[in-house]
């Protein structure tokens, strides 16, 4: 549910950040909305499907990392766990919702007793991800990780460059 939360708080965001300020009409004293019917009917046609059919991780917010490129910030990598598994997602910002990028999502466990000073000194134990051509975000991607640490890293290709975050071993069950 929280996921769904970040993913509407966002779209909001983005109609915020694109909508016009409202402006005053000095000789009638009335106030336009500044509603660009354009924006309304291209948000109305937003492919939120994934969002209702929960497409998106469950559990609590561990991590929240944002995805830069200089000082703007193209989305951010979220990790989530649900008491047995982790889940990750790359989500994009208001600057990049929307349009159609490359972008993508990894996550991997090792066993906890292999994993020290943020390193896998054994194999990896489990691994998922998902990265395409997605307007919104990658993922979900999950892994067991109850007795595992996990690793994690997200993705956008923008401008031409690819920007990523990651998160070493940690979060260990």
């Amino acid at each position: 549910m929280a996921a769904i939360s970040v993913a509407v708080i966002a779209l909001f965001t983005a109609l915020a950040l694109t909508s016009p300020t409202p402006t005053a009409q000095a000789s009638t004293g009335s106030v336009s909305a500044g509603i660009d019917e354009n924006r309304v009917k291209e948000l109305a046609q937003l492919d939120t499907s994934a969002l209702l059919d929960g497409q998106v991780c469950n559990g609590s917010l561990i991590e929240h990392r944002a995805i830069t490129s200089g000082s703007t910030t193209l989305g951010w990598l979220d990790v989530y766990w649900d008491g047995t598994n982790n889940c990750a997602e790359t989500v994009s910002s208001s600057t990049t919702w929307g349009t159609l990028k490359e972008m993508g999502v990894s996550i991997q466990s090792c066993l906890t007793s292999d994993a020290q000073d943020g390193v896998c000194n054994g194999s990896i134990a489990d691994e998922d991800d998902d990265w395409g051509d997605f307007r919104y975000y990658a993922g979900p991607a999950s892994v067991n990780g109850t007795i595992y640490c996990i690793g994690a890293s997200g993705w956008i290709e923008w401008g031409g460059t690819t920007r990523s975050v990651d998160i070493g071993w940690s979060h260990c069950g």
